[in-house]
């Protein structure tokens, strides 16, 4: 392997992030800091304001004893006033179409899939568009969660499934030569997703081991910064 014993980072390491968000991190190696609470303004919803969250999971890379811990530990709270401690609740927020295409948006960065701990904020991420779009069908019943059940045409489960092996697959790189095998968790998050098409740990890790034996290098798209 090319690249068998050298991580693969997003952000080099130089990058002005790795400085940016030191303290937080320096915070969150804390053994008793398991949660990170991020404030989320209504402006930055409305114009799709996503880099902050983005910035922050990929120079998690840089400090690999957060990469595990963090796992499913980002929790969000929108503001209902803006600067303010009165947030909207969730059942609020989860059923406006502007916070589908929000989450959507944040996929750019597939990594968010597995940190985010809302799994209604994890499925917005997956099918957001379609779901802001209209494009999906309910069948009137209701999962265990008390979510309706929503019904994917063959076309759309397709790029569903391909969504989510992509993420799996940037997560294996993301954690390569970091001390930290993902597996458990890729197979628990392919697991919650059930889209009936096949994809397994083992096809995303095929794909993976493939790519770092022939040397892959990363490039991550330029982060609209709005204003």
């Amino acid at each position: 392997m090319k690249n068998a014993n050298t991580p693969v980072y997003i952000i080099p390491q130089d990058a002005p992030q790795i400085n940016q968000y030191k303290e937080l991190f320096e915070y969150l190696q804390l053994p008793e800091n398991h949660t990170l609470i991020l404030t989320v303004q209504q402006d930055m919803v409305s114009e799709g304001e996503v880099m902050m969250l983005q910035d922050i999971i990929v120079t998690m890379q840089h400090y690999p004893q957060v990469i595990e811990k963090m796992i499913l530990g980002i929790e969000l709270k929108f503001t209902e006033i803006e600067d303010s401690e009165i947030y909207f609740p969730d059942t609020y927020w989860k059923r406006q179409v502007e916070y589908y295409r929000w989450f959507n948006k944040m996929f750019d960065m597939p990594l968010v899939l597995f940190y985010l701990h809302d799994e209604d904020a994890r499925f917005y991420c997956l099918a957001g568009d379609m779901l802001a779009e209209q494009s999906v069908t309910t069948t009137g019943a209701q999962d265990s969660g008390g979510r309706s059940e929503i019904n994917f045409t063959r076309e759309q489960a397709l790029i569903l499934v391909e969504r989510l092996h992509n993420a799996c697959w940037l997560m294996m790189v993301f954690c390569h030569a970091s001390g930290f095998n993902p597996k458990s968790y890729i197979e628990a998050m392919i697991a919650t997703f059930s889209f009936d098409f096949n994809i397994t740990y083992e096809t995303v890790y095929e794909a993976y081991k493939k790519d770092i034996e022939e040397g892959l290098q990363l490039r991550m798209k330029p982060i609209e910064r709005n204003g």
